[in-house]
């Protein structure tokens, strides 16, 4: 199964660490790597994290990574990783306003995961 990661995804990946490093820059250093591992971890084990509550039917799930949740949408040809947002955001509006036809968008705007070397 391949593994898309959202363009609204990347750009909110790219955000953390300069938030993180506000607090502790040496933290920030290794985020962005640590996020592509639970990438790699979704990719192998997808239905190991739980459903959405609410969003059940178009099966979004999510993965907690320390203070983060990586909301991502399984098909059957792929893994879509839509949102990587902190856990004190309100995901369920962000989820809402999104709104589920632009999922598609997303994922279609997205680029495979490619290991780092």
């Amino acid at each position: 199964m391949r593994l898309v990661v959202s363009g609204t995804a990347r750009e909110e990946i790219a955000r953390i660490p300069d938030y993180i490093a506000q607090d502790s820059p040496r933290a920030a250093l290794g985020m962005t790597a640590q996020l592509r591992e639970r990438f790699r971890e979704i990719k192998e084990r997808p239905h190991a994290n739980a459903l959405l509550a609410g969003f059940e039917h178009r099966q979004i799930r999510r993965k907690v990574h320390r203070n983060h949740l990586i909301i991502y949408r399984m098909t059957d040809d792929r893994i879509g990783i839509v949102h990587v947002v902190h856990g004190a955001m309100d995901y369920q509006t962000i989820l809402h306003e999104d709104g589920w036809l632009s999922v598609s968008r997303h994922l279609g705007r997205g680029r495979d995961l490619k290991p780092r070397r």
